[in-house]
């Protein structure tokens, strides 16, 4: 993954040129979902495709960053009404723990 000002390969260093784009499901409040479109690049020297992720999402995740975040943070609970049924429990101690190992950004 990559942010849409990069222009060089996280892996190599080599230029990236646009490849494609890709659809990418988006969860919001309330349980609501939409489809998204994500743009991807290709690096010219090793030929690895990054996908230019916009900043409501993380990487590999399907919920906005906004809602990850929150829950992380305790902002959000899962009694607040416009999450009580999404997302569940267990999702939400995984998000927890690879914060914690740094895996999600801050």
């Amino acid at each position: 993954m990559v942010s849409g000002n990069e222009s060089n390969c996280p892996k190599c260093g080599g230029k990236l040129k646009p490849h494609d784009r890709v659809k990418r499901l988006v969860r919001t409040k309330h349980g609501k979902t939409y489809w998204t479109t994500v743009e991807r690049n290709k690096c010219t020297k090793c030929g690895r495709k990054h996908r230019v992720l916009p900043e409501i999402l993380l990487p590999y995740k399907h919920y906005e960053a906004g809602i990850i975040k929150g829950f992380i943070s305790g902002v959000i609970t899962s009694f607040d009404l416009e999450y009580e049924d999404y997302p569940c429990d267990g999702t939400i101690k995984i998000w927890k723990k690879e914060h914690e190992k740094h895996l999600l950004c801050d």
